[in-house]
C-alpha cells in the first residue's frame, strides 16, 4: 500500500474514530489485488474484446460494466501478453471466456498461422468500487470516469471531519 495512503489512515484514526469508514473505503479502493470474480458475476464476453460484468461497489450496491480487453491484452506471436493498448482482437478469433479463461482458438503467429491461446483475466482484472480496471498494467480507464477522486496531502487540512 502506498506510504502516503497508510499516512492518512494513521492520522485519521488518531484525529476521530469516524475516520474507520475511510479506512475501509481505502482498502476497498485503492489496493488492487486482481482477482474481479470474487465480486462479479454475470461475466461474458461480446465480440472478442469486451468484458462485462455485473460488480459490486464499496456501498454494497450492484452495477453493469464493461472493459474492452484491447486496452489491457496484446497478441505477440501467437501468445496472449498483458500490454496495454495491446489491441489483441485484431489478430484473433474464435475467443471463449469460462470461468475467467479468456480462449482464443484462432490466435495468428508471426507467420500467419493460428495458434490457441489462452489467458487468466482473473489474475489480472480487479473490480474498483464496480469498474472493471486492468490491475497489473495500473490502467485508469473505465467504461466511466472515477467516483472517489484521491486528494493530495495538505498540510494543516483534515480529511478526517
Amino acid at each position: 500500500m502506498n506510504t502516503n495512503i497508510i499516512f492518512l489512515i494513521a492520522l485519521c484514526l488518531i484525529t476521530t474514530s469516524n475516520c474507520l469508514s475511510l479506512k475501509t473505503k481505502v482498502n476497498m479502493s485503492l489496493t488492487t489485488t486482481a482477482n474481479f470474480l470474487q465480486t462479479c458475476n454475470k461475466v461474458s464476453l461480446e465480440k472478442t474484446n469486451i468484458l462485462y460484468a455485473y460488480c459490486q461497489r464499496m456501498d454494497g450496491s450492484w452495477r453493469n460494466t464493461k472493459l474492452n480487453l484491447d486496452e489491457c491484452i496484446a497478441n505477440i506471436d501467437g501468445t496472449m501478453k498483458w500490454i496495454a493498448n495491446g489491441s489483441f482482437s485484431l489478430s484473433v478469433s474464435e475467443c471463449s471466456l469460462s470461468s475467467g479463461i479468456l480462449t482464443c482458438k484462432k490466435t495468428k503467429d508471426m507467420k500467419g498461422v493460428n495458434q490457441v491461446s489462452s489467458y487468466n483475466l482473473n489474475s489480472s482484472i480487479d473490480n474498483t468500487d464496480g469498474y472493471l480496471i486492468c490491475d497489473r498494467i495500473n490502467s485508469t480507464k473505465r467504461d466511466e470516469k472515477p467516483i472517489i477522486p484521491v486528494q493530495p496531502y495538505v498540510p494543516g487540512r483534515l480529511f478526517c471531519s
